[in-house]
């Protein structure tokens, strides 16, 4: 309890303060306005089996243990469940939420085995971590190698250098996959990865392209070209840009 109440005094110390909680509420709610994929309700789709799987697990647990839970869980794992479905983005909080349920459930379950079996519990730990890193090779393909430098296919490093060599530091319209990498460069971008931030600022630019351009003193773009083979094309700078002069 202390504990709760010292993160919370913490957290209103910020200088987000009160602010975080009208966020938090806004990110709960921003699916309705903003038709991107990881904000909609969580689909019952056979490659999100893993998270569905979880997800009964974790109610199951929660029936069987709800003598033994404490009050805040109690009632924080129905509207935390509820918000993750509803939400795609809210799993992973969930997720932190239910963890604890999963490790003490685990917990009592080996004890047993490990008393009778010294040696199985290193090599269970072995062999999740060989199922974890064998799950990881094979979903390379899909997910690309693990880089630690930048990737120029999936980042617009080029682009960037561009506009920094020649002094172009006004507005970017951009791609929103690029924003997080342009902040970094140090430009001021129409949008980034924090997409509830930019929840009201989409329908502007797509509803009026022009006044929106002009509202925010754009001066250059940054999207995928045509010959790109790693993203969509960019429907304003692709069609409206593409039509005006100076673009």
């Amino acid at each position: 309890l202390l504990l709760a109440l010292a993160a919370t005094a913490a957290s209103l110390l910020t200088p987000a303060g009160v602010g975080s909680l009208t966020f938090f509420l806004h990110h709960a709610n921003v699916y309705r306005r903003l038709g991107i994929e990881e904000f909609q309700p969580l689909p019952f789709d056979a490659a999100l089996w893993f998270i569905w799987v979880y997800v009964a697990l974790a109610a199951l647990l929660y029936a069987l243990n709800f003598r033994g839970l404490s009050l805040f869980r109690r009632a924080a794992l129905p509207i935390f469940v509820v918000l993750a479905i509803r939400n795609a983005r809210l799993v992973p909080l969930f997720v932190g939420v239910s963890a604890p349920l999963l490790a003490a459930w685990l917990e009592r379950a080996a004890r047993p085995l490990v008393a009778t079996r010294r040696a199985l519990a290193p090599a269970v730990a072995l062999a999740v971590i060989a199922a974890c890193a064998a799950f990881r090779v094979a979903e390379t393909p899909r997910w690309g190698p693990i880089a630690f430098e930048i990737d120029a296919t999936q980042y617009p490093k080029g682009a960037a250098d561009f506009l920094a060599t020649n002094g172009v530091r006004a507005p970017l319209y951009n791609f929103q996959g690029y924003g997080s990498y342009l902040v970094w460069r140090g430009f001021r971008v129409s949008s980034d990865a924090r997409l509830p931030l930019y929840a009201d600022v989409f329908p502007q630019f797509h509803r009026k392209p022009f006044e929106s351009i002009e509202r925010y003193g754009i001066g250059a773009a940054v999207v995928p070209s045509p010959e790109s083979t790693n993203f969509p094309l960019d429907p304003i700078a692709n069609g409206f840009l593409k039509r005006h002069a100076g673009w």
